[in-house]
């Protein structure tokens, strides 16, 4: 009896030494993998700099390019999200499962649509490419989840699972600084060919609304996009209508009967009303930028 007891404590000691070895190659095993795959990213990080620094500026026929065959399909993209996302809230999606099924399948065609011609040999507008892609690529994922998600919840808590999914954060933050990068290559070709532009301008909350009055309107579309990616909001406006909207507030007298100050008095006012919408620079732009030289693409 005393033998059999004493075999099996010596069998049942090996096993667990021979299950700890197991658990600590597995773990060592797991840490080399996973350092080997961040540096192979690093090096792709590293790879894609060298690419952009060798790579040649924008040209006026790249923008109009980028403009069509990438900006646009994103676009399209955005506003039926947008819209699925702004009828959840409002308990008017009353397919959820259908509707983001079909947003899972847009991103995918949108992906591939705006990937058909490369970008990638042009200062910015690569990086921005390779952002939109990213983008729409999450946004597919978020939105495959949201559709699985579907078949039990309902409204408000879908609505909160989705804003709490990682690949729908991620997108969003893909989107934005694919935004940055392409109005930053407007502001540098316009920079290339008008002298009076500068190439390089950073966003500045506190800048005075009459300094704001005096900038181009390129630059103003810059600012924009910066600022709109300074608060990770995904927005059915864009850069262009909310400089437009600031500029209706300045140029109109509100600003100053408002006792408005600096940018960011103006930002947070058309913010807090929901007074910026998608359209509102084509739907001014003749009135408040008659003889102003317009941005390739927007003009």
């Amino acid at each position: 009896m005393e033998k059999r007891h004493r075999r099996s404590t010596m069998l049942f000691s090996l096993l667990f030494l021979l299950m700890l070895v197991i658990a600590v190659g597995s773990f060592i095993f797991g840490v080399k993998i996973g350092v080997n795959k961040t540096e192979d990213r690093y090096k792709s990080d590293q790879e894609a700099a060298a690419v952009l620094k060798t790579a040649a500026p924008a040209s006026q026929q790249d923008l109009v390019s980028f403009y069509n065959t990438v900006f646009l399909p994103y676009s399209e993209f955005q506003t039926k999200w947008l819209e699925s996302e702004r009828a959840l809230s409002q308990g008017k999606l009353t397919k959820s499962e259908s509707a983001f099924t079909k947003l899972a399948k847009l991103a995918k065609q949108q992906y591939v649509e705006a990937g058909t011609v490369n970008m990638q040999n042009i200062q910015l507008l690569g990086s921005a490419q390779t952002s939109y892609l990213r983008s729409l690529k999450l946004f597919g994922q978020a939105a495959e989840e949201a559709a699985a998600h579907a078949k039990k919840l309902k409204n408000a808590d879908l609505s909160a699972s989705i804003a709490a999914d990682v690949n729908y954060k991620t997108a969003i933050k893909q989107q934005l600084a694919a935004q940055q990068l392409f109005y930053d290559g407007m502001l540098q070709w316009n920079a290339s060919v008008d002298s009076s532009i500068p190439a390089h301008y950073s966003y500045n909350p506190n800048m005075k609304l009459a300094a704001w009055n005096k900038l181009p309107l390129i630059v103003k579309n810059k600012l924009m996009a910066d600022q709109l990616k300074s608060v990770n909001a995904l927005t059915e406006f864009y850069p262009q209508d909310l400089a437009s909207r600031i500029d209706a507030l300045v140029k109109g007298g509100q600003a100053a009967k408002l006792k408005l100050v600096t940018l960011s008095d103006a930002i947070h006012l058309l913010s807090d009303t929901n007074a910026v919408r998608s359209g509102d620079y084509d739907s001014s732009k003749t009135k408040l930028y008659a003889g102003e030289q317009l941005p390739v693409p927007f003009s």
